[in-house]
């Protein structure tokens, strides 16, 4: 089961949990018996694997799952969320519902896709298997075969306090959970700041020529790729509405521009872009954008 969190500062936390259904197995082990003829004959038995639904059949639902759980499971990965939560500014709601839904059609039309193609699925595991190790109970009813596709999600409160408790003690677990998200809203803050300064603080080092004056030997790509993922993630990474957060991602998103395989090929062009980068990581670092012990990313 899966989830997206969303924090606002003054309105508590809300978050969209989704769960689905699988295939369940698709592949049926059969015992086989062997004789070998050399000598006193022996007999073996042996296990092999053979698939009762073609994976080929399913390829169009198993791709709309992954997209589902991309976008369930994409970074940010915030401390303190378990996994498949994520969390997203109030503002996005809206959009991870429009874009839910929009998956959970797509996934649908597979499904039907699939269903159309299950009696013929049947006879053909019928012929393959033969009637020694074919078992329909190993094919659901149509019916009970489509529900195990199931897919639902829905928006609730996070961290509410139970109804019904005395009034002193209302007072008292309320005053708890709004401390609790207080204090973990701190630690996203400091979290994505230091996210987008570690970037910065990549992309300077690497642009920045070594002491020779020559181009630092890196993987151009994965730099480029780490940064366009930052860029893309900045609307879902302010989940407690950061101004500071949102000045220095404005600023970092008009560099997107020159962050190019083109211009990070052009000497003067490269050195250039290098140089912005240290110079934001250096108002960064005055203006103590971070506090704190820096957390280590991983950013290849």
């Amino acid at each position: 089961m899966t989830g997206i969190i969303t924090v606002t500062p003054n309105k508590g936390v809300v978050y969209v949990r989704v769960s689905k259904g699988g295939l369940g197995g698709m592949r049926k082990e059969i015992k086989t018996k062997v004789e070998e003829t050399e000598g006193e004959k022996k007999s073996k038995r042996f296990y092999k694997g053979k698939e009762l639904i073609p994976r080929e059949a399913v390829k169009d639902i198993t791709a709309v799952d992954s997209q589902i759980d991309s976008f369930i499971n994409h970074p940010p990965f915030l401390p303190g969320l378990a996994p498949g939560e994520r969390c997203v500014p109030e503002s996005r709601i809206k959009y991870v519902h429009k874009r839910l839904n929009e998956l959970f059609d797509k996934r649908q039309d597979a499904i039907d896709k699939f269903m159309d193609s299950y009696p013929s699925i049947i006879e053909i595991a019928r012929v393959e298997l033969g009637p020694e190790h074919f078992d329909a109970t190993d094919f659901p009813p149509p019916e009970k075969k489509r529900a195990q596709f199931y897919a639902e999600y829905s928006f609730r409160k996070f961290s509410e306090v139970p109804d019904g408790l005395p009034p002193e003690i209302l007072v008292q677990e309320k005053e708890k959970v709004a401390k609790e998200l207080a204090e973990q809203a701190k630690v996203w803050r400091m979290f994505v700041r230091q996210r987008l300064f570690q970037i910065v603080k990549h992309m300077a080092d690497r642009l920045t020529p070594d002491e020779d004056g020559k181009k630092k030997r890196y993987d151009q790509a994965a730099m480029i790729a780490n940064f366009k993922q930052l860029i893309e993630e900045g609307p879902f990474m302010d989940v407690t509405g950061d101004s500071e957060f949102q000045k220095q991602y404005a600023a970092l998103k008009e560099m997107a521009s020159k962050v190019t395989s083109d211009t990070l090929e052009d000497e003067e062009m490269r050195v250039a872009v290098g140089k912005e980068f240290s110079k934001m990581e250096e108002s960064l670092a005055a203006a103590s954008f971070i506090e704190g012990p820096d957390r280590l990313i991983e950013l290849g």
